[in-house]
């Protein structure tokens, strides 16, 4: 069992040397679920019943990331993630706030980056939930690396309704 567990824990990082620094995911984003600016600020202020985890990532997110002023704002910098975020999400262009970063500069690279905020350094999330730019050269490792996890959860579950025998 503890191969598998090092085996996940392996596959959930982030794979180093794939991502080509393009700033995409900087000069446009979504909080948590997509939610509004509105929604953020109550998780941040602690009126919701998340964990301390969350409204803290909230907050650090909050200090890196402005709102745009408008969906076309947002649209004007990547109309095709602002499309599939909606269309993906089943929301309209009022349930979602796009986020663009205020310390990336014009040459789409961190003014802060030695002390970027944790979220930005394990960005992107290896989750299945994870959004990715047309090209970010993660996407593929990352999908790869939840599939190879989903097989061993599943090799696992059905191994204890198998009662422990071998598959």
């Amino acid at each position: 069992m503890k191969d598998y567990i090092k085996e996940v824990e392996k596959l959930m990082q982030i794979p180093e040397g794939y991502c080509k620094a393009c700033g995409k995911c900087c000069e446009i984003a979504t909080a948590r679920g997509s939610i509004t600016y509105k929604e953020l600020l109550k998780v941040a202020n602690g009126e919701t019943n998340e964990s301390e985890a969350v409204i803290n990532s909230a907050n650090d997110f909050l200090s890196t990331f402005m709102p745009f002023n408008s969906i076309d704002e947002a649209r004007n910098v990547n109309s095709d993630f602002v499309d599939m975020i909606l269309k993906s999400t089943k929301k309209n262009e009022h349930e979602i706030t796009f986020f663009h970063c205020r310390y990336l500069n014009k040459d789409k690279k961190c003014q802060i980056y030695e002390d970027r905020p944790d979220f930005c350094r394990f960005y992107p999330a290896v989750d299945k939930r994870t959004f990715f730019f047309k090209g970010c050269g993660l996407e593929k490792i990352i999908k790869e690396n939840i599939k190879k996890v989903d097989d061993i959860i599943d090799y696992l579950e059905q191994k204890a309704k198998n009662n422990g025998q071998q598959i």
